[in-house]
């Protein structure tokens, strides 16, 4: 497959070159012939509602600006459309909610979308195409986007795969084209891309920059596609259930997977909190034996005050009969004063000789114990 790239081979107001020769173009029809009917499909946020908006100049068409989901229903939007040869056709696009919403279940969708589809075929209405949006802008395939894109290929069927344009659009967001090229070569359309089995298919793939001209170029390669019959339509036509049709069988898969997401996670959340409540007991132990040790280091701290006064008291009452036994030996005057004593220094160098104490006999020796 040749590599793409956008300026030379999407140039503005030329039919890209496809791999696949466009069908025959069908007659122009009037005002009172059957619309023709395009559905716009892709993950929520994608610019689905911009797109169509883009076509149809509708005012009633709200435009989300976050990933939150302006479009929980299908919503139609009819306008005159006139190619750029001339031709003029009634066409109805279709604003379809993603597969990914979060606040509606792809179940819901999937019932909402099937129940438009079936009444459709009840009245003969076929669809001309689809669109399928992608941003360009996107560094990876999310899980959003390949929910999505496993849907289209659920409700169309391998058959029905030649009426859907893969378009990529936010490519006025890059600030350099060869990224986005290289991520619709590689990751989109190469040999293990994405879109590799549509092509396979007979999809076709073309880029949107938000111009009018880039749009209406999606508009004319679908009007050129002969109207065909959605593998979904067809299922439920002959009596399947919903559930039990291609693309039912994926929602409810998805759902069985996400119940058993969700069961491990609550599985985790309990083995969190039984070690929650592990830890809770560990530390409550842990507070106890540390209140059992302060308890106890306060007792020790009350007997040791205790046995500090005892040897304080033991300690002054022994003092008071030390100083008893000075003052008696006059060692100490009254008051514990220290008797003066004599200063012989006075005496020396004078000629005076020192006068020696005799030790009187009988005297005791005072001992201090």
């Amino acid at each position: 497959m040749s590599i793409l790239n956008y300026d030379r081979d999407f140039p503005p107001l030329q039919a890209p070159a496809q791999a696949r020769a466009p069908a025959p173009a069908r007659a122009p029809v009037s005002r009172s012939q059957q619309p023709l009917f395009i559905a716009v499909v892709g993950a929520t946020g994608v610019g689905k509602s911009a797109f169509i908006k883009q076509i149809t100049n509708d005012t009633k068409i709200r435009i989300g600006t976050s990933l939150r989901s302006c479009t929980k229903t299908i919503e139609a939007s009819m306008t005159m459309y006139e190619t750029r040869q001339s031709r003029k056709y009634q066409l109805v696009l279709l604003d379809t909610p993603g597969f990914d919403d979060d606040e509606v279940s792809d179940a819901d969708i999937l019932e909402e979308i099937a129940a438009w589809l079936k009444l459709q075929h009840r009245e003969g209405q076929k669809l001309s195409g689809l669109i399928y949006l992608h941003r360009i802008t996107d560094e990876r395939m999310g899980g959003q986007g390949y929910r999505n894109l496993q849907m289209l290929k659920a409700l169309c069927g391998e058959e029905s795969l030649k009426n859907v344009v893969l378009v990529t659009n936010r490519w006025e967001q890059l600030a350099d084209k060869k990224v986005g090229e290289k991520r619709l070569n590689e990751d989109l359309l190469g040999e293990r891309g994405f879109w590799r089995s549509l092509i396979h298919h007979q999809a076709t793939h073309l880029p949107y920059d938000g111009t009018p001209e880039k749009a209406t170029a999606i508009i004319d390669r679908i009007i050129d596609y002969s109207p065909t019959v959605l593998k979904i339509q067809d299922e439920l036509a002959k009596g399947t259930a919903l559930y039990e049709t291609e693309a039912g069988e994926k929602v409810v898969s998805q759902i069985e997977k996400d119940l058993e997401r969700r069961a491990k996670q609550v599985e985790s959340l309990h083995a969190q909190v039984e070690t929650l409540k592990q830890k809770v007991e560990d530390a409550n132990r842990l507070l106890r034996d540390y209140e059992k040790l302060c308890d106890k280091q306060a007792k020790e701290r009350e007997a040791l005050n205790a046995r500090h006064g005892q040897d304080k008291d033991r300690l002054e009452k022994r003092i008071q009969e030390l100083t008893a036994l000075l003052e008696k030996e006059g060692i100490l005057g009254p008051g514990l004063e220290k008797t003066k004593p004599t200063n012989s220094s006075m005496f020396e160098g004078k000629g005076i000789p020192r006068r020696k104490n005799k030790k009187k006999k009988g005297a005791s020796e005072c001992v201090i114990s």
